[in-house]
Formats: C-alpha cells, sequence, structure tokens
C-alpha cells in the first residue's frame, strides 16, 4: 500500500511541492542572506563614509598644525562612537600623533574595501580603514580605525537561523504556507530595498516596513534609526551650509580669506559679480588681486597686503584698479581685518572687496568737465584763476570751520556738505550727500516748529539731541527766496551744556564736602515751605554743628579740621534718606531738610547722626580725637509760619542743645524758646514771654547719664 501510494499523483505531487518549496525555500533564504549581507555593506560604506567626513572636518586642521591638544580631544571624542574599536592619527612620515584603542609601536594592518569585504571571512570581526587628511590637495597625514563587524555578522547568522526554521517550517506546511512565507520574508526586504533607493535618491518619507521582533524587523528597526540619523543629521549640514551660504555668498562685498602665508585661502561667490571670475578660477590663481590688479598699482597692493599680514592690522579704503574678465578695468576699494580662531591663534586676513568704480568714474567725469570748462574759458583765463582762488579759500574755508554747514534748494535736496556737516551727524562724506533729501537724512530737523528767517534777520537756535548724547544746535536761514533754497548751521554745543550743568553743580555743592551748599539749602527750603502748604504735611529742619571741632582746627591746622568736615560729611550723607536734602550751612554747621516728616521722625535722624558722629575716631600728630553733635530740630507750620523763623527756630534749638551738654544731644523747638533777631533773614515780632521754660532735650551719647528712654516716652 505505501508503495502504491509512493507512486500515485497525490504522492508525486506532494513530493514535486516539497521539492519545489525547497528550492523557493533555499532561493529566498540565499537572496535573504545576499540582501542582508549587501544591506550590511551598505550600512558600513554609510558608516565608513560618514565617520570619513567627521574624522576630515575634525582631525585634518589639527594635525596640518600638529595641534596635540585638539588632536587628543578629537580622537577622544571618536574612540566613543558605536563600533570604533581603535583609532590612530599619524602625520605624513607615519608617526602616530594621537590614538584610542591603540597599541604603542602597532603596526596598522591593511585596509579592507567595502566591496570585497565577506561577513564569513575567516578575518577577526574588525574592518580595518584608512583615511588620507589633505589640505589643499596636499596630504598632511592619515587616520586609520577599525570598526567592530561583530555585530553584523550576529544579526548574519540570526537570519541564516530564521531561514532554516522558515525552510522547515515551509516543509511541514507545504504549498499553503509557502506563499504566505515569501509575503512574510521577501515581501519586507523588497520594502527595505525600495526604501533603500528612495534614501539613495534623498527621498528620506519613504513608507517603511512595520519594525518587528524577528531579524527583518530588528533590521527594519535599524534601518529606521539609520535613516532619521542620516535625515537629521544632512538636515543639519544643509542648514549649515544655506546659512554660511548666505552669510558669504550675498554679503554686498566680494569676501577673501589671505592665510598667514599669504596665500588665498578661501573666497565667495561674489567674486563673479565683481572681477567676472568664477570662485573655482579664483582659487586656481597664485594671487587673485595681484593678478587682476594693474600694472601701476600691482607693487602698491602687494605691499599693503604684505604689511596687512605681518602687522595684523586692520584697514579701508585702499583702491587700485582691476581688470574685469571681460577686459575692461574698474576700480576696486578693500577693507581687510585680521582673525582669529576660537583659540585666539591668527588665521590671516579677511578682504571685503566693493567695486567703487562709479564714484571714481564720476570723479574723473567731474575732473574733465573742470579741464573741458578751463579749455572753453581760455579767453577769461583771469576771471576764470580768480574765480578759482576764490572757489580754493571758500572750500577750504568751509572745510575747516568748526561749525557744519549745508546748502538745500527748495525740494530740501542737499546742495553742498562741508565735511563738519557729516562728522557732526555721522553721515557719509559731503560727497556722497549731494542730491540727498535732508528730510530723509535727518528727519528730526523738519519735526520742530518752523523757524527760518528770510533777510538780514537773524535766526533763531534750536537744539537737537542725538543718540549717542550730543547736542547740536542749528539754525536755518533762507537764502534770498524760496526758489533758491535754504543754507542750515549746525554746531556741536555738547560742551558748552556740560559745562554749564558742571556749573551748576559746582555753584550748588560745598568744595569741601561735596554735599549741597547753603545756596541750594535756601532753595530747597522755600521749595519744601511750599510743599508742605500745599499738601498739608509738615516739613521738619535738623540743624548741628559739632563741638570740639575748634580744637582740632586750632591744635592740629585747617587740614585736620577739612578732614573731620569731609569724615563727618561722608558719614552723614550715608545715613539720610534719599528725599531728604543734606547741605553744609558754612563751618562746621549743617542742616538735613525732612519734607513730610514729624518732630519724632526728625529726633529718630537726629539720634542716629549724633551717634555716628560720636562713634567717629581721629588720631592727629600721635593724639587721639573725638568730636560730639549738637542738634537742634524745628518743624513746619508747628514751630514756624515761614522759611526763615523755621531756620531760626531749629538754631535756637540747636544753641539749646550745645548749652545742654557739650557731649552731643539734640533739642526739639519749644514755644517756650525765644528766638534772637539775628537769628532771623527779616525782621519779626515775637510777644514777650515772661517765663521761660525748659526746652525738651535728648542725648544718647554713650554716657551713664543719658537716657534714651524718653524718645520712646515723649513719642510713643
Amino acid at each position: 500500500m505505501w508503495l502504491t501510494r509512493a507512486h500515485s499523483l497525490r504522492f508525486r505531487l506532494i513530493g514535486l511541492g516539497l521539492l519545489i518549496n525547497l528550492l523557493i525555500v533555499g532561493m529566498i533564504s540565499l537572496v535573504t542572506l545576499d540582501a542582508v549581507h549587501e544591506v550590511a555593506r551598505n550600512d558600513l560604506g554609510k558608516q565608513l563614509g560618514t565617520l570619513d567626513r567627521q574624522a576630515s572636518a575634525a582631525l585634518t586642521r589639527p594635525a596640518a598644525e600638529h595641534d596635540l591638544n585638539t588632536l587628543y580631544w578629537q580622537v577622544e571624542h571618536f574612540s566613543h562612537y558605536p563600533d570604533v574599536v581603535y583609532l590612530a592619527v599619524r602625520d605624513r612620515d607615519g608617526r602616530v600623533l594621537a590614538g584610542g584603542g591603540w597599541a604603542p609601536g602597532k603596526l596598522a594592518p591593511e585596509p579592507d574595501r567595502v566591496d570585497r569585504f565577506w561577513l564569513f571571512a575567516p578575518r577577526d570581526q574588525v574592518f580595518h580603514h584608512r583615511l588620507e587628511l589633505q589640505v589643499g590637495g596636499q596630504t598632511v597625514g592619515e587616520v586609520v580605525y577599525g570598526l567592530s563587524m561583530a555585530d553584523a555578522r550576529d544579526a548574519l547568522s540570526r537570519a541564516m537561523g530564521w531561514c532554516a526554521l522558515v525552510g522547515l517550517f515551509s516543509v511541514v506546511t507545504l504549498f499553503g504556507l509557502q506563499w504566505l512565507l515569501g509575503a512574510w520574508l521577501m515581501r519586507p526586504l523588497r520594502r527595505l530595498g525600495r526604501a533603500a533607493r528612495a534614501i539613495a535618491d534623498g527621498q528620506y518619507d519613504v513608507t517603511m516596513p512595520e519594525p518587528g521582533h524577528d531579524e527583518i524587523g530588528q533590521l527594519t528597526d535599524h534601518f529606521q534609526h539609520m535613516r532619521d540619523a542620516l535625515r537629521q543629521q544632512i538636515g543639519e549640514i544643509q542648514s549649515q551650509k544655506n546659512m554660511l551660504h548666505a552669510i558669504a555668498d550675498y554679503a554686498y562685498a566680494w569676501e577673501l580669506w589671505i592665510n598667514p602665508a599669504g596665500k588665498l585661502f578661501w573666497t565667495s561667490t561674489a567674486s563673479e559679480r565683481v572681477i567676472g571670475y568664477t570662485r573655482e578660477e579664483c582659487m586656481a590663481m597664485p594671487s587673485v588681486l595681484e593678478t587682476i590688479a594693474h600694472d601701476e598699482d600691482r607693487a602698491r597692493l602687494r605691499h599693503a597686503l604684505d604689511h596687512a599680514i605681518e602687522a595684523r592690522t586692520s584697514g579701508q579704503g585702499f583702491e587700485f584698479r582691476a581688470c574685469h574678465q571681460r577686459g575692461h578695468w574698474l576700480w576696486l576699494t578693500v577693507n581687510w581685518h585680521p582673525i582669529y580662531n576660537t583659540l585666539g591663534g591668527y588665521q590671516g586676513c579677511r578682504l571685503s572687496v566693493m567695486d567703487s568704480s562709479e564714484s571714481k568714474h564720476n570723479q574723473l567725469a567731474l575732473d574733465k568737465a573742470f579741464a573741458d570748462l578751463q579749455a572753453l574759458q581760455q579767453l577769461s583765463e583771469v576771471h576764470l584763476r580768480q574765480a578759482e582762488r576764490e572757489r580754493a579759500r571758500l572750500k577750504a574755508l568751509f572745510s575747516a570751520l568748526s561749525i557744519g554747514m549745508v546748502f538745500t534748494d527748495r525740494t530740501h535736496r542737499i546742495i553742498y556738505a562741508n565735511p563738519m556737516f557729516s562728522r557732526l551727524l555721522s553721515l557719509p562724506a559731503p560727497d556722497a550727500l549731494l542730491g540727498e533729501d535732508l528730510s530723509q537724512l535727518t528727519p528730526a530737523l523738519f519735526v520742530m516748529p518752523e523757524h527760518s528767517v528770510h533777510g538780514e534777520e537773524e535766526a533763531p537756535r534750536n537744539e537737537l539731541k542725538l543718540d549717542d548724547k550730543r547736542v547740536l544746535a542749528f539754525q536755518h536761514i533762507d537764502v534770498h527766496d524760496d526758489e533758491h533754497g535754504s543754507l542750515w548751521i549746525f554746531e556741536d554745543v555738547t560742551a558748552e551744556r556740560a559745562t554749564a550743568e558742571q556749573l551748576i553743580f559746582l555753584a550748588e555743592r560745598d568744595t569741601l564736602t561735596g554735599v549741597y551748599n547753603r545756596r541750594r539749602f535756601d532753595t530747597e527750603l522755600e521749595r519744601m515751605v511750599k510743599r508742605a502748604d500745599r499738601r498739608e504735611q509738615p516739613m521738619a529742619l535738623v540743624i548741628f554743628d559739632l563741638n570740639d571741632f575748634k580744637i582740632i582746627n586750632d591744635s592740629h591746622g585747617h587740614a585736620a579740621g577739612d578732614q573731620v568736615l569731609i569724615d563727618i560729611a561722608r558719614t552723614v550723607n550715608k545715613t539720610v534718606r534719599q528725599n531728604e536734602v543734606f547741605c553744609r550751612l558754612g563751618g562746621d554747621e549743617f542742616a538735613v531738610l525732612m519734607p513730610e516728616a514729624s518732630a519724632y521722625d526728625a529726633s529718630m535722624l537726629s539720634r542716629r547722626i549724633e551717634q555716628q558722629v560720636t562713634a567717629l575716631d581721629f588720631e592727629f600728630d600721635g593724639v587721639k580725637r573725638r568730636v560730639s553733635a549738637s542738634l537742634g530740630i524745628a518743624v513746619y507750620p508747628s514751630h514756624a509760619n515761614d522759611a526763615q523763623t523755621l531756620v531760626a527756630a531749629a538754631d535756637a534749638a540747636m544753641y539749646q542743645a550745645k548749652k545742654q551738654d557739650k557731649r552731643g544731644c539734640w533739642v526739639v523747638f519749644d514755644s517756650s524758646m525765644k528766638l534772637d533777631a539775628s537769628q532771623l533773614l527779616h525782621t519779626h515780632d515775637y510777644p514777650n514771654q515772661p517765663q521761660r521754660l525748659e526746652p525738651t532735650v535728648f542725648a544718647d551719647t554713650g554716657h551713664d547719664d543719658a537716657q534714651p528712654s524718653m524718645i520712646d516716652e515723649l513719642f510713643g
């Protein structure tokens, strides 16, 4: 029966199906292994390309300059790169400059080739690679490194295992699962292949197979990560390239980089716009500027460039004639600046070249026009010479003036401007301003009310404040009538305004101590009294002088007395608040004006002043000295009905404090105190008081008999 079945059509179909299934599984397995191997090769090639670009960008300059610190740092950075087994940088003589995972004295193995690399080869699981570092077409060294192939071989081994398992499963499930096996195994690989081709063409949004947990799924996942990383890196590179392209190639001027050896290192594409030569043609020239320069200007240009490179100085406005690629001559203006890297190393000079042919031709045309005019006026040569002399005198006069002058027509177009006008308003040279609209250059002039005059009237002076804090005074004068335009005169009065402010400062400050003087005291006193009336708020005045100051002044001289006054003024000035006015009235007498303050507030301030003055130690000629303060307090309007009476009240309280305690105290004015007529600035009548009451005295000098609690008892 078995033989019968063996020869039956069903058995033969099953056997044939098994054979075909085995052949298909074998072919699928071979194709899968080949695809996996090809993907691994492509991955290896891309990984090598990425590493080569990064290593060339990061290690070429340090290797060329033998910058070992940068090399060590960069090698350490690459040592952390995934799958990098070792990395070494050697100069062109074969000496190792820096290495990671590299044994000293070790010989570099022969580099492998990606197209001949076979994962089943019996060699070690490291792919050896060598990269030459070149600068300007010259080899400055090489980088050797090895990449681990263990992961790729493991992936391939797992793929082979899956192929065998799929083959066994296909044999068991026969024909029904063959189609499913092909769809499950081959379709993701075909999609990966299409995705790889699309990514190679720059299409990073191609649809990828869903990642799974098998080898193909892992390969898909790795492929997606590789695609995302590649897209991000290429995007960053493209962004940097676009930024550099926008900065360098779309600048107004033609930019060049001359290295310290005087050779052209880099140039922008603006060369084609300026001189007609492409960037590649400029780089191929030994010295592009000297090549295109006129024979008469070449030596002068060479000398200027050599001096700029050697002296490392900036320069601008150098002009020379150059030959355009089409054969015509043009004028170029060069500005240069030294450039340095992030470590401060000198990198050469940056040159900015602009076409100044138009302005130069205008100047030459103007000179030719003058020459033609002289030729046509030979019959009146004497008058012409006189006119030229007058013109020269006027131009020299206007150029030498310390005031700015500008003539405009009736539409405010500039007809003439002298150099001082350009300097005062920080505008271009006068020649560049001809024909410009003055209302557009300085619109602030026309915002102010019209103050122009006609004929011989004296024009009023207005002021214009600039952004740099300078102040310009200007006058606007109509010339004859509206058809002939206007004359504008400008003068820098910043120094005059500063001098006036300084004079005001000196007029209000005491020359010795720097605090406000008696003049400012009188002004602030009147102002605060009026303010107190207006707001119906009290204000206080504290006047004090120094005890034992005359002893220091007589025993140790006026210099010692001046030092005491300076130290006390500095100390008290730190004590008073910002809205309070501290003044020196003369000699050793001081005053403090306190807006919106009561007797209690003035007593608190007096207490602080008395304590700080008493705490100061002085030493002159080996002798230690101390002074104390006697303070008088008066409050407006409680103690006086005007400013002069308030001063007299505070002065009377101060003298009462001086009588009470020479060691320092303060007294609040009491109505029982009789004001002396000499203490008033103006004569006042006061009623006779048959009885004198004792004033309120406060002392806090650190003595045993002082009672600081009296303040709390009085003002609670």
